[in-house]
């Protein structure tokens, strides 16, 4: 009777666990993508970093890789990250120091990022265009 209560029990607790571990699995999945595109940008390659948007391969007005080419990232620094729609979108805030290899001037800039959870291919994308490297 004991191991019947106990198989009950860990059934019970395995299906309420699940929203838990998929919340969580989703996360690491938030963390693993952001990474990857703050490494890009850092590194500034922003070809790469373009290819984690939703609407890269689309969109009407892509990025000037060209003049892109001449951007040093400095800093990549998040800021502030705000979850919406129920861990569906977040909203990443985050300064970026860069300079440009014609002028060595250092700037900063504030980049607001949308990203999106599409829970039907399990992975993020972001919603927002590439820093804009005045």
């Amino acid at each position: 009777m004991n191991k019947i209560k106990l198989t009950i029990f860990l059934l019970i607790m395995l299906v309420a666990g699940c929203p838990n571990l998929s919340n969580v699995k989703q996360m690491n999945m938030f963390d693993w993508i952001t990474a990857s595109f703050k490494d890009s940008v850092r590194w500034s390659d922003f070809e790469a970093a373009n290819q984690l948007r939703k609407d890269a391969q689309t969109e009407s007005n892509p990025p000037d890789f060209k003049k892109l080419k001449n951007v040093r990232v400095t800093s990549y620094d998040v800021k502030q990250i705000i979850p919406m729609d129920n861990k569906l979108k977040i909203r990443q805030i985050v300064e970026i120091n860069y300079y440009k290899t014609d002028n060595m001037v250092e700037k900063t800039l504030i980049h607001d990022q949308l990203w999106e959870y599409d829970a039907a291919d399990e992975s993020w994308s972001l919603k927002s265009r590439l820093p804009d490297f005045k």
